[in-house]
């Protein structure tokens, strides 16, 4: 039996917030890594896969999380939203859906569409115990740029920009929830764009107007 996953350093540890940094310039330096060689070898594909996301969850909860590439095996509730995440047992499909339809998306989508795509269904199916955020802000950032064919900008972070402007990013994420139960209520899903994440998309269209200023 897989372990189950547990908190190694509770959020008030005072190691916590250096540890996180550090993992945050791991996720960082390996997006980038990613991004580059998908670039030098003109990747037909988005290069999104269960092993990639797992690699970034890895790298983002090392030291905080005993296995934090394990998905989360117990009710997820996510403190101010009425989003309920769906069960554990559904997680498996759910993400493997998740890349099938972010693959189709890049050969279909617009960058920003995609971008917005990943932030949401990552944070919707909220797959882990923590760090479902950050790993949602990764593969934004990740998504976005391989579809734009181009790396960011030195020193440019889609996942910085989203993080100075909570409300907003929640916002967005909160009415695409609205919208997806409205038209989507089981948890059946589609390959089309059917979702409203115009909000979404519209912060990233302007943090992106940023990166060229």
């Amino acid at each position: 039996m897989s372990p189950s996953p547990y908190v190694i350093l509770e959020k008030n540890h005072e190691d916590y917030q250096s540890i996180l940094v550090r993992n945050n310039a791991w996720q960082q330096t390996f997006l980038q890594n990613s991004l580059d060689l998908s670039f030098r070898q003109q990747q037909t594909n988005l290069g999104v896969s269960i092993g990639f996301i797992q690699s970034l969850q890895t790298l983002g909860m090392a030291n905080l999380l005993e296995a934090p590439a394990q998905y989360r095996i117990h009710r997820a509730f996510i403190h101010g939203s009425d989003h309920k995440p769906p069960h554990p047992d559904n997680i498996p499909d759910l993400m493997d859906d998740m890349v099938v339809t972010s693959d189709f998306g890049w050969r279909t989508w617009r960058a920003t569409y995609l971008g917005a795509y990943l932030l949401w269904r990552t944070t919707w199916i909220h797959p882990y115990d923590d760090g479902n955020g950050r790993i949602a802000r990764a593969l934004c950032h990740y998504g976005t740029f391989r579809k734009l064919n181009s790396p960011p900008p030195p020193g440019f972070s889609l996942i910085h920009h989203i993080t100075t402007n909570y409300p907003r990013y929640y916002a967005g994420l909160d009415h695409a929830n609205v919208i997806r139960k409205q038209i989507f209520p089981e948890l059946r899903h589609t390959r089309h764009p059917h979702h409203d994440l115009g909000p979404l998309e519209d912060m990233l269209v302007d943090y992106l107007e940023l990166s060229i200023k």
